[in-house]
């Protein structure tokens, strides 16, 4: 290992790209971009936005997987080496398989957790295997990036969580995935992995469209507030492959409906150049026949749709204000109106509320997570963050969703001018943030006593 380490070190140490923002200092201003490419021809179908910056969330994970398929390839490693779990990979922040600090994890347990669970954990544990640290990674895989043309791509980690100078584009991801592809079929074939167990927990691909679309074997979703909801995704149908960036999306189930379209319409070899239109306030795809018109709601209701942490910016932003109570008067409060439940993705029915809030009755949710251990840990952490503006105590409380049991981290005891200011300071470091309003006294359908 010691050997192995000290190659790449030194490829590292003679690679002279340095680690500056290639797009200035300026972040993207939008989050939409998208590109459909043949994988053989490198034919485009569909271009929107794909040369511009954007911020990759967790498409990122695909040049850690290439950099750990060329390690295998070249005997490297081999599936079996076991790979050590550094105090600082077992603490990074969800998604994560839970790894412990000073254990260790296998190569093919590793990438299988990144391509399923998109671990968190498993990519710092491999970036630092390989390269010695997560930094000297974060290099090599801007030098491989160069080394096929995605010219305007850095990278500062191996995860993708938020750095305002990890950047890329729709098309450099699109050579991305044409790489990995090429290079690498024999380890490819992971990307179609749709569920994975790990210490007896079963961890989904959050890459939906493996079921759902004809053809479709891979390949990374990602998710950030800054960056939106993304997906590399590629289909084989007969002798023709593709592959299609969506990046921005305003919700999963959005960015997933869009980049179905859009694959759709390259194995018909159509050339599409189908702009996106505002529905409910939102940004969303052009409404075709096959798509069913969805209100703000039912956005709100998919919102978490996608496995990932809470919603992003957008999404939550409209969510709030369809939920915000109108002024009523006093024999109107018995009336209802509608107040969605995020992360049970349940409509329920509430008392209408006054104008006056409470004084101190204000939350903010930072995260939903398989064990109530994770989700105190991450409430503690935003604690502390937000501790020079606000004064708060922490809280997990359990809902179950399809079944499946969840724990809310949230911070309680804010006023709404606390509340606000936490979560606009959380969501400019890349921390999604839900704000949760107050409850008047009512009577709740319970999210456990409901079936999905």
């Amino acid at each position: 290992m010691r050997c192995l380490k000290a190659f790449i070190c030194g490829i590292a140490l003679t690679f002279s790209l340095g680690t500056a923002n290639v797009f200035g200092a300026k972040a993207p201003k939008n989050k939409y971009a998208a590109v459909v490419i043949d994988t053989k021809t490198g034919t485009v179908f569909h271009r929107e936005f794909s040369d511009d910056p954007r911020y990759p969330a967790s498409t990122t994970k695909i040049m850690t997987l290439l950099l750990l398929f060329e390690a295998l390839e070249n005997k490297k490693v081999t599936l079996r080496t076991k790979l050590p779990v550094s105090a600082r990979a077992a603490k990074q922040p969800p998604c994560k398989l839970g790894l412990k600090a000073g254990t260790v994890i296998t190569v093919n347990d590793a990438l299988l957790g990144i391509i399923t669970k998109s671990a968190n954990d498993a990519s710092v544990a491999v970036a630092e295997y390989l390269a010695g640290s997560e930094d000297r990674f974060a290099l090599l895989m801007t030098q491989k990036a160069r080394s096929f043309g995605m010219k305007n791509t850095t990278f500062k980690n191996a995860h993708g969580l938020h750095d305002v100078g990890q950047v890329t584009t729709a098309h450099d991801l699109a050579r991305l995935g044409q790489q990995i592809y090429k290079r690498f079929p024999k380890y490819y074939t992971y990307f179609r992995t749709q569920a994975f167990w790990y210490n007896g927990q079963r961890h989904n691909n959050h890459n939906k469209l493996l079921s759902k679309v004809p053809g479709v074997d891979g390949i990374k979703t990602g998710f950030t507030n800054p960056a939106g909801f993304n997906l590399v995704a590629s289909a084989q149908r007969g002798d023709k492959r593709i592959i299609a960036v969506v990046l921005g999306g305003d919700s999963g189930a959005a960015r997933d409906r869009r980049i179905t379209h859009l694959m759709e319409a390259a194995f018909k070899g159509q050339k599409t150049d189908l702009p996106l239109v505002k529905e409910d306030g939102l940004t969303a795809p052009l409404r075709h026949a096959s798509y069913e018109k969805r209100s703000t709601k039912d956005l709100c209701r998919d919102a978490l749709a996608d496995g990932q942490d809470p919603i992003g910016d957008t999404i939550r932003s409209v969510c709030l204000k369809e939920n915000e109570p109108p002024v009523v008067a006093k024999k109107q409060l018995k009336k209802t109106l509608p107040h969605t439940d995020l992360i049970g993705a349940k409509i329920r029915s509430v008392s209408a509320v006054t104008s006056d809030r409470p004084a101190r009755k204000w939350s903010i949710q930072v995260g939903a997570y398989a064990k109530a251990q994770d989700a105190q840990n991450a409430a503690k952490i935003h604690l502390a963050a937000i501790k020079k503006i606000a004064k708060a105590k922490v809280s997990v409380s359990a809902s179950n969703r399809k079944r499946k049991r969840l724990y809310q981290a949230k911070l309680t005891g804010l006023t709404e001018q606390e509340a606000l200011a936490a979560c606009k300071m959380l969501s400019k470091t890349g921390q999604q943030c839900l704000l949760l309003r107050p409850k008047a006294p009512s009577t709740l359908v319970s999210a456990e006593n409901t079936r999905p």
